[in-house]
């Protein structure tokens, strides 16, 4: 703490409290300098590796409904195929591999981990609206200045504090005596603006550049969880109330949750009789 006697500091046994509080740290410097302690630290770097999936069985499942573009199967059995429409809930690869024979019999059942590779295109609902009449705040032009001094504990402040109406930013200096010698005690400045709620109106041009920027920021967001937008049809309207942006998106989509596989019972084996 601020003011305790530099002799009863442990250097070495901060270090290891450090260490032993945050296992992240892989290296700590702890050393005086003046009447300052100094801390240098150094976080570990991991790096993460894909972890192997989990290879139990497993069938590939349709989140989302929508009309399949892509699909690239590398381990199952398909039950889709490029230009089908698919359910969400509706299996899209099967993790039951059927064993067949020479006449195309089923002898045997084997489960696997299906994988794929699985993309529809569907349309997305979007609607979003801003009222013509917002509240925003304007500054008076008042000012208040105001002072405070701390010291360890201690805290003196000279200032006309109010919280309703003012907006407040505080600056706070550390005092020296030379460059390594920090007093345990520092002095703020405290600067106090008064504002004023208002309501204005946007005019059409205002408000239509509002609702193109979100919509803009909305599709921003998509790209950014690895969606594509093929085609863009939302309307704006305004009126002397709202702008309301309305309409669709049409997207495409990787989509595919694994489920665990329903294991049906193995066929029956045959037996053939020389008459």
């Amino acid at each position: 703490r601020h003011g305790m006697a530099k002799e009863r500091l442990s250097c070495s046994e901060i270090a290891a409290e450090i260490r032993k509080k945050y296992p992240d740290i892989t290296w700590v410097s702890a050393k005086l300098e003046g009447t300052r302690l100094l801390l240098t630290v150094r976080e570990g770097i991991f790096i993460q590796t894909t972890e192997e999936k989990d290879k139990s069985a497993c069938d590939i499942m349709a989140e989302r409904d929508g009309e399949i573009i892509k699909m690239i199967t590398r381990r199952g059995l398909p039950r889709k195929k490029v230009g089908d429409l698919c359910k969400k809930g509706e299996i899209l690869v099967s993790g039951i591999l059927e064993l067949k024979d020479d006449s195309q019999e089923v002898v045997k059942y084997e489960a696997v981990h299906a994988d794929a590779d699985i993309y529809i295109k569907r349309q997305k609902a979007y609607y979003h609206e801003i009222p013509m009449i917002y509240e925003t705040y304007e500054w008076t032009g008042k000012k208040k200045k105001g002072i405070y001094l701390k010291a360890g504990r201690f805290y003196l402040e000279i200032a006309d504090r109010t919280k309703n109406g003012w907006y407040q930013i505080a600056e706070e200096q550390k005092m020296y005596l030379t460059k390594s010698f920090q007093l345990p005690c520092s002095i703020g400045y405290i600067t106090q603006n008064q504002y004023r709620k208002i309501k204005k109106e946007y005019t059409r041009e205002e408000v239509k550049k509002l609702a193109w920027h979100t919509l803009q920021r909305y599709e921003e967001k998509l790209m950014q969880k690895g969606v594509q937008i093929s085609e863009n049809n939302v309307k704006i309207e305004i009126d002397h109330k709202t702008c309301v942006s309305k309409g669709f998106l049409e997207i495409i989509e990787k989509i595919g949750e694994e489920t665990p596989v329903e294991i049906p019972e193995q066929p029956a084996e045959r037996t053939t009789e020389d008459g």
